[in-house]
C-alpha cells in the first residue's frame, strides 16, 4: 500500500513539473490573440514593476523569447536573462532554461520579435 502512495506522489510531482509554461501559453483563436492573454492593464502592471531601463527593453521585445506567442507581462513580471551578453526577457522560470539552451536561436527569435513590435507601432 505504501508503494502506491509513493507512486501516486511521484506521478503528481512529475505532472506538475512537466506542465511548465504550458499553463500560461496562449492558444490562438480566430482573431490571432491568445486565449489566455491578459488584458492590457494586467500587462502594464507587470511591466511597471521593472526598472525603467528594463521596461524599455521588455516593451521593445514585446513577447517571450521562448514562447513568442506569449506577451511579456501576461504571466507576471517578466524575467531578464543574459544570453551571450544581451539582455532578453522571458515570461517564466521554465522559459529561462530553454532560452539559455540554444543562445543563437534565442537571440534570433528576440531580433524577430523586436522587428515585429516595431512594425506594430508603425502600423497600428
Amino acid at each position: 500500500m505504501k508503494a502506491y502512495w509513493i507512486l501516486g506522489f511521484v506521478t503528481l510531482v512529475l505532472a506538475v513539473v512537466m506542465i511548465g509554461c504550458q499553463k500560461g501559453t496562449p492558444s490562438a483563436d480566430d482573431h490571432g490573440h491568445g486565449a489566455h492573454e491578459h488584458d492590457d492593464s494586467t500587462i502594464e502592471e507587470s511591466l511597471a514593476k521593472l526598472s525603467p531601463a528594463d521596461r524599455k527593453v521588455a516593451e521593445e521585445q514585446g513577447y517571450c523569447a521562448n514562447e513568442p506567442e506569449s506577451k511579456l507581462g501576461s504571466m507576471g513580471v517578466p524575467l531578464k536573462v543574459s544570453v551571450n551578453g544581451r539582455d532578453v526577457f522571458v515570461c517564466c522560470d521554465s522559459c529561462t532554461k530553454h532560452a539559455l539552451e540554444n543562445p543563437e536561436k534565442t537571440l534570433a527569435v528576440v531580433d524577430g520579435l523586436r522587428a515585429k513590435v516595431q512594425g506594430q507601432h508603425k502600423h497600428p
